[in-house]
């Protein structure tokens, strides 16, 4: 999970040269275990000190399907 005093200087400096539009995205999937993806899921409030909208997009991960005892093929996409 990203250090949020890291992502918080990130958002100052994004701020502080004009960027105006700032979406918080934990990154499910992208190389983390099903362990490090629930944590982030479990955690995600501890974003909310950011004050920045947070984006979740985890349809289709293997968090999902592998928990379902599933695949991707068949797993629901969620809308």
């Amino acid at each position: 999970m990203s250090n949020l005093k890291d992502l918080s200087k990130k958002i100052d400096l994004a701020q502080n040269n004009g960027v105006c539009d700032i979406i918080i995205d934990p990154g499910f999937g992208f190389g983390k275990t099903i362990e490090h993806n629930y944590q982030i899921l479990n955690n995600l409030k501890l974003y909310k000190i950011l004050d920045k909208p947070i984006l979740v997009g985890i349809s289709r991960k293997s968090m999902i399907y592998k928990l379902l005892n599933n695949d991707p093929k068949n797993a629901p996409a969620f809308c």
